[in-house]
């Protein structure tokens, strides 16, 4: 009988999961700890409806405080390596919304504490988002725990059907459905200055800013702003990482990343029977 044998390559990533550092244990917990932070606000402090706050859950910060938690918490190839691309590339949600807060909920609250501390939370759950790419970065940088995916292109294709399946169907899929502005992918915000409307398309406003998204902000989120923060603030973190990030919790981490990076392959091959 024809008998087959299969046997994988020594770049097929380890089985036995590599176990979590100290600080992306603590940055994970942290960045699910302001999913239901964020879902108490919005009904108990803000008074929204159910509904309207089960929408608001779907906004792009919400949706990248998961995939950033998933990315820390996780082991798996399919979090350090295609997460953490996928978390570089849509480094601009928080930094956008920093930049263009919609506080109109939080600055409606009558309770003077109560509304401090809805814009406190606002401010401290998107600074905690601008800081979890930027250390994913250097310990990637450090060749410890994360790396891109293989080829080079992978990651921006990746970022594109993401963007394309998250922004251009479900956000303006609800925003249409509810008539909310979920992330100005629809209308500009309402901040934006006089007359900047014009510079970003003016009637072709969604198409400028449905390439500006996919094909500028990503990229250079990924490959210039990232960076620079990340070598900018070595200085200040590096005693954290020194503390923290370079724990070793399961033999063979060290060299998780460099193996989960490069692709999979298998060799097969075929023995026949000998002549009788």
């Amino acid at each position: 009988a024809l008998s087959r044998s299969g046997s994988r390559s020594s770049s097929m990533p380890p089985r036995r999961s590599a176990g979590r550092t100290s600080l992306e244990t603590g940055l994970g917990a942290l960045l699910l700890f302001w999913l239901p932070v964020n879902v108490c606000n919005k009904l108990a402090v803000q008074g929204m409806p159910p509904s309207r706050a089960l929408v608001e859950m779907c906004l792009p910060c919400h949706v990248y405080t998961g995939l950033c938690a998933f990315c820390f918490l996780s082991t798996r190839r399919r979090a350090r390596v295609d997460g953490y691309s996928l978390m570089l590339h849509c480094a601009w949600m928080p930094l956008l919304a920093l930049a263009f807060p919609d506080l109109s909920a939080a600055r409606a609250i009558a309770t003077p504490a109560l509304r401090v501390g809805s814009l406190a939370a606002f401010w401290a759950h998107h600074l905690t988002l601008l800081a979890a790419p930027v250390l994913a970065h250097q310990q990637a940088s450090s060749r410890l725990r994360f790396a891109p995916p293989p080829p080079r292109a992978a990651g921006l294709l990746q970022y594109l059907a993401f963007i394309y399946a998250f922004v251009g169907v479900l956000l303006c899929g609800l925003a249409l459905a509810t008539g909310r502005n979920l992330n100005y992918s629809l209308w500009p915000p309402p901040a934006l200055p006089d007359g900047a409307y014009s510079y970003l398309g003016g009637a072709r406003y969604r198409l400028v800013i449905g390439t500006l998204l996919a094909l500028v902000l990503g990229p250079l989120m990924r490959h210039v702003v990232v960076p620079l923060a990340a070598g900018s603030l070595r200085p200040l973190v590096g005693p954290l990482h020194g503390l923290l990030g370079r724990a070793r919790p399961a033999r063979g981490d060290e060299r998780m990343t460099a193996q989960a990076a490069r692709p999979v392959t298998r060799s097969r091959s075929r023995t026949t029977p000998k002549a009788q």
